[in-house]
């Protein structure tokens, strides 16, 4: 492994609760709502596609991979179980989340969320996430410091 690959993790994670602060809401899909809205702080740049989430973190810039690592950091600390979602939105390549709340599976898109404001990107409906959105992995772990999206 590359040495710039090499990271403190939990020390991510702790930059990442200390920019957001405590994840607030009722309901997992109040939380939910909160975290996307914090990421509004993050101004998308495709020029962030190849840097590090460190980068993000600092710089208040970034794409997909790093909202949805960001969100799903967040929303797993609250105990609401996330995972990551590598794949493919209108034929590009792309990232997004999805959570487990009460027994189902939520498709969240916390750049779509952000981008349009549009509260249906909480809860992807099921007519949209099927006819845009393809499936590729689904990963469990994340905070790669230095991934990007050659590595969706």
């Amino acid at each position: 492994m590359k040495p710039e690959y090499f990271y403190d993790r939990d020390n991510l994670i702790k930059q990442i609760k200390l920019k957001f602060g405590p994840v607030n809401g009722d309901s997992d899909i109040d939380k939910i709502y909160d975290v996307c809205e914090k990421l509004k702080v993050i101004e998308y740049d495709l020029n962030y596609t190849e840097l590090s989430l460190s980068d993000t973190l600092k710089d208040n810039k970034g794409v997909c991979w790093q909202y949805s690592n960001i969100a799903y950091s967040l929303l797993n600390d609250v105990g609401i179980q996330t995972e990551l979602c590598n794949g493919m939105y209108k034929n590009a390549w792309h990232k997004w989340i999805r959570c487990k709340i009460d027994n189902r599976w939520v498709y969240v898109d916390p750049t779509a969320y952000v981008s349009t404001n549009e509260r249906k990107w909480l809860d992807i409906p099921y007519e949209e996430y099927a006819a845009n959105y393809q499936l590729l992995s689904v990963s469990y772990t994340h905070l790669r410091a230095h991934e990007t999206c050659a590595d969706l």
